[in-house]
């Protein structure tokens, strides 16, 4: 089967790890034998750099150097409050890019989009056009978090909800949010992320026990509650904490670390690429997610693929996979629940049994077993404009 995928970000030069679950997913389809091409929604960021460093921008699309069938598509920019005229935008970008896709590769059997903007929406409007059958993953926490409010943007999320073939959410909770917002007739079905499993290993553990937190540092991670609550529970003992990732909370972490007097045991470590995240968590015994709101916990399934056991707040995804083989859930914004998890685990880690947390890993969220799930949507739409060409 022929799958184009056309996701709203993906990794780039100058951003190395964003979106770097749909590498797997490429790969998981690849894997089980299908031909997998990609084309890239314009971002700002990747635009600006050709800009930045005098380089002209490619017609139409830019095929990344040695990847197959992958291209990133450049085109005019508007602020974001513009929505509609953001989506227009897109939509010139995406049609004769699609073309050129066609002419070189072919038609594909299925279009796969991730998030409504502006993936999902190019995505609908190349189908209007073309008549290829469509599904779209959405992953974004804006939809949980209130954050899809300008205007215009109610009106592209019910476009493209009502009209794409199947629609997917990567956690129950978003997929509930959907259905409520946009598109109460529309079943939105979900299916979880990737991870690779045969990336993502178990290694020797450090000798000093380490917990461990990734991610961006914003306000929504908590992660000084997570550092608050560590100090309660560890302070002046032999444990370790390393939060991985930069963002606007960094100075703030930095000095709520002195000022806890936690700088011999806890770490920022600023950004990681995904060697070091792996790295990391090889090293470290437990990984926690101390987030407000989560649609799902991409870098809990790659710590449980490396037999870590974790510790997640019921944020809205992690309730899906977090089971008491596998580690413990507890309530969002919630400083003694955490602390206290935290010296749970560090008292009965022992009794998790790592290989376990890997099987159930590889079980659930392996390429190949989200590669299955991911197949057998798509071999339920295969025929869907079929009769209407016969």
């Amino acid at each position: 089967m022929h799958i184009l995928l056309l996701p709203s970000f993906y990794p780039s030069e100058i951003r190395p790890t964003t979106g770097i679950f749909f590498i797997d997913q490429v790969e998981a389809l690849r894997s089980l034998g299908h031909d997998v091409g990609v084309l890239i929604a314009p971002r700002l960021y990747e635009t600006a750099s050709y800009i930045k460093n005098n380089r002209k921008l490619p017609p139409l699309m830019e095929a990344i150097p040695s990847e197959d069938k992958i291209y990133r598509l450049h085109s005019l920019w508007v602020p974001r409050v513009f929505p509609l005229i953001s989506g227009k935008i897109y939509e010139h970008a995406a049609l004769p890019a699609y073309q050129k896709y066609v002419a070189i590769h072919g038609q594909p059997d299925i279009i796969h989009a991730h998030n409504i903007f502006y993936g999902g929406h190019m995505a609908v409007k190349i189908a209007e056009r073309y008549r290829v059958p469509t599904v779209l993953t959405e992953h974004s926490t804006n939809h949980l978090r209130g954050r899809i409010f300008l205007p215009g943007q109610h009106i592209i999320a019910k476009a493209t909800l009502q009209n794409i073939n199947q629609s997917l959410a990567v956690g129950q909770v978003l997929a509930d949010k959907l259905n409520q917002m946009y598109s109460p007739a529309t079943r939105v079905k979900t299916i979880a992320n990737v991870v690779d499993t045969n990336y993502f290993v178990p290694k020797t553990k450090n000798e000093e026990f380490t917990f461990a937190a990734v991610g961006q540092l914003n306000k929504r991670k908590r992660f000084d509650l997570l550092v608050e609550a560590f100090a309660q529970a560890f302070r002046d003992q032999p444990v370790k904490l390393i939060i991985g990732g930069n963002g606007s909370e960094y100075t703030h972490l930095e000095s709520l670390i002195q000022s806890l007097n936690l700088n011999s045991q806890v770490t920022l470590a600023g950004h990681l690429s995904r060697e070091q995240v792996r790295d990391l968590f090889q090293q470290v015994h437990v990984v926690v997610s101390s987030s407000d709101i989560e649609t799902f916990g991409v870098t809990l399934i790659e710590a449980m693929s490396c037999g870590n056991p974790i510790i997640a707040t019921k944020s809205g995804g992690p309730e899906q996979f977090v089971t008491e083989d596998n580690g413990i859930l507890i309530p969002i914004n919630n400083k003694q629940a955490l602390s206290q998890a935290l010296q749970d685990m560090y008292t009965n880690y022992t009794s998790y049994n790592s290989q376990l947390i890997r099987d159930f890993c590889i079980q659930n969220f392996s390429q190949n077993a989200i590669g299955i799930q991911l197949e057998d949507i798509y071999r339920q739409l295969e025929d869907i404009y079929r009769p209407l060409e016969s």
